[in-house]
């Protein structure tokens, strides 16, 4: 309950995917591996990485839009750097449990999150405006 003994507004649906995934991501790049087999698929990890990291930025930017605050081109772009920042983490974090860190894998990372900010900019709603037609902040 708020102060004034309102009920608290209930997480949108969005959040809780958007960050259920994220804490998945964690825990699925922090498991050691066992042997690399070989792959079908060239660069088969460096798609894997870019589509994880597309997937996460695209959930977060879902709840952005559900709350109403995705209409920023700055907030996406800070959370994009969020998003690069966190991928450096995850990288180095993963020598610590027998995997290896990649500059790769973190670019392939960086590329997903470019490619999924470029989507939700292009899929922001229009700004806001007030009843004298300018835009609200």
């Amino acid at each position: 309950m708020t102060p004034d003994g309102e009920q608290s507004p209930q997480r949108p649906r969005s959040w809780w995917l958007w960050i259920g995934y994220w804490a998945g991501l964690f825990v699925a790049t922090h498991v050691p591996l066992g042997g690399k087999g070989p792959t079908v698929v060239p660069y088969a990890d460096k798609l894997v990485h870019f589509g994880l990291y597309f997937v996460l930025v695209a959930l977060g930017g879902r709840y952005l839009f559900a709350t109403g605050r995705g209409r920023s081109l700055a907030l996406l772009l800070t959370w994009a750097a969020v998003y690069a920042a966190y991928g450096a983490a995850d990288e180095w974090l993963q020598q610590f449990v027998g995997r290896a860190m990649s500059a790769g894998d973190w670019l392939a990372d960086l590329t997903g999150v470019a490619a999924a900010t470029v989507v939700l900019s292009l899929r922001r709603p229009p700004p806001a405006l007030s009843e004298h037609g300018e835009k609200v902040p």
